[in-house]
């Protein structure tokens, strides 16, 4: 999760790392937008994490919370 966090970093997102029950860890990406629906950028915000986490085994994103934040987390 080292390269991922650093990639975040490197790419302005905001982000803050997590523990979940039963004792995975996470990362929270913040991606929220202003407005009824995502905005464009919002959605290529996280295209471009989905597309970042999929080069890693064992890691998958999701989004949450109608697409306000991604979660990263060991699969």
């Amino acid at each position: 999760m080292k390269g991922i966090t650093k990639w975040l970093k490197d790419n302005n997102f905001d982000f803050k790392k997590i523990a979940l029950t039963g004792g995975k860890a996470g990362i929270m990406v913040n991606t929220d937008y202003e407005g009824p629906y995502p905005t464009r950028e919002c959605i290529e915000a996280q295209q471009a994490i989905e597309a970042k986490v999929r080069r890693y085994k064992g890691i998958k994103a999701e989004p949450r919370g109608y697409r306000s934040g991604m979660l990263i987390t060991e699969a």
